[in-house]
């Protein structure tokens, strides 16, 4: 997936939920001349790396040290030992999936909603989500649905088998998201997948671009 040509502009706002190390964030700022880019990780020592792996750009990046789901407050997180695994659902299938992924152990996070702080942020529209939270998609959505009204696409993984407590399939991803049809599955497994989606009330500034 080309991400710049998709988006077709140099300033894009681009939401990254479920940040990690900030490996994919310093490919996504380098990637346009002046994004405004909003990243997501909860675990604090993760999210360390981040500030270090991007203290270095000059470029518009907010990070923030939490997790988005369907309210504020806290939440218990589960720690995986390769970090990208981590979710705020409880492992089911992830357990025998991939059984060399261990989870040692669960942490207290700070939880907000995509509303919540698109409001604070006063964010009224967003280029480009790329949502990456092992299973907990229909919360982040649950917790933004004006948000994603104004989001033109939407990149996420969705899971085929339980591998996390009642991890949605993409075909429940889009009954979550009103508006949003299959732009394109980029990877999918018996496991799970990645789909791109995008909101048909943007579709016809995107047929025109093309």
């Amino acid at each position: 997936m080309d991400i710049k040509k998709l988006l077709n502009k140099e300033n894009p706002i681009i939401f990254e939920i479920g940040a990690n190390d900030g490996t994919d964030t310093i490919r996504l700022a380098k990637m346009f001349e002046n994004p405004e880019i909003h990243c997501f990780e909860p675990d604090p020592f993760t999210f360390e790396k981040i500030n270090q792996n991007i203290s270095n750009l000059n470029k518009n990046i907010i990070a923030n040290c939490c997790a988005l789901s369907n309210y504020t407050g806290e939440a218990n997180f589960y720690i995986a030992d390769n970090t990208y695994s981590s979710s705020l659902k409880k492992p089911i299938e992830h357990l025998s999936v991939y059984s060399f992924v261990k989870f040692q152990e669960n942490k207290t996070v700070k939880v907000d909603t995509l509303d919540n702080y698109a409001k604070i942020h006063k964010i009224n529209y967003c280029d480009f989500v790329w949502m990456d939270v092992q299973g907990a998609e229909d919360l982040v959505i649950e917790g933004g649905k004006e948000f994603f009204k104004q989001t033109k696409y939407l990149y996420t993984e969705f899971s085929n088998k339980e591998l996390y407590e009642k991890a949605p399939n993409k075909f429940k991803i889009l009954e979550f998201l009103q508006g949003f049809e299959i732009l394109d599955v980029t990877r999918e497994s018996d496991a799970d997948g990645d789909v791109l989606l995008i909101n048909k009330n943007f579709y016809e500034e995107v047929g025109d671009a093309n």
